[in-house]
């Protein structure tokens, strides 16, 4: 029969394993690759990865993005403290982009509001 001791020992031991566990699967996991042309209401509240065509740009404090992959367009929202992260004045319609935002529905129109710039590419 085990002491208390070791019973101590490896419950630490494995609560230990599992915190490094759950660090390592949220650094390697990352959202869904989804088309813009796919993006529907049955995806408000989830976490997107999207890829496009900036059509235009407005705003000042907070920015609106329209991208584009070709099939669909949609608009992406970048507040403020994420425009502060983010070279905002070096986006130029008609650059490809890749992003992570959440989809959202505002005002009866589907949006992603902007998490991270993933990367840019002149086209």
């Amino acid at each position: 029969m085990l002491d208390d001791k070791t019973i101590f020992r490896v419950s630490i031991a494995l609560a230990a394993a599992g915190i490094i566990l759950l660090t390592l699967a949220a650094y390697f996991l990352q959202p869904a690759k989804i088309a813009i042309s796919e993006i529907d209401e049955s995806q408000v509240g989830k976490v997107a990865r999207i890829t496009g065509t900036i059509e235009s740009i407005s705003g000042t404090d907070t920015r609106f993005l329209k991208l584009s992959d070709g099939y669909g367009s949609i608009t992406i929202v970048v507040f403020e403290r994420e425009a502060r992260n983010i070279d905002m004045e070096g986006l130029k319609v008609g650059e490809e982009i890749s992003l992570t935002g959440k989809i959202s529905l505002y005002r009866g129109e589907i949006e992603v509001i902007l998490s991270s710039l993933d990367a840019k590419s002149n086209t």
